[in-house]
């Protein structure tokens, strides 16, 4: 699973923590730590309208262990969610957008160069 699938950073991390052990049972309580929310907060931004600040945006992707490029996605999609005008919404879906498709141009690069090595 990759998190440039995804164009919803809430999408994204109830996927990933189900794809933990155990369904990710007490990841919420170890992610709620790490971002100093509390676990009722956490399920409200997961499952609701509220979102991470950037900053609570920042130890989520620390938690995860996100290599920069991830991090700088994830980040962004937490603005593009956060946006409050359509302007600013637009904007962040064209960088989105773009970093899916510079994305997806990487990964077949990289399958074309380990297919031409086998």
């Amino acid at each position: 699973m990759s998190i440039f699938e995804f164009k919803d950073y809430k999408q994204y991390l109830n996927a990933w923590i189900e794809s933990q052990p155990r369904k990710g049972r007490g990841i919420g309580r170890k992610i709620a730590e790490s971002t100093r929310l509390s676990p009722a907060m956490l399920s409200h931004i997961l499952s609701g309208d509220k979102h991470f600040s950037p900053e609570a945006a920042m130890d989520v992707a620390l938690f995860l262990g996100l290599p920069d490029a991830e991090t700088d996605y994830f980040l962004l999609l937490v603005n593009y969610s956060r946006a409050g005008s359509h302007s600013l919404k637009k904007a962040y879906a064209t960088k989105v957008a773009a970093e899916q498709k510079r994305n997806n141009e990487l990964q077949k690069k990289v399958n074309q160069i380990g297919r031409a090595h086998v």
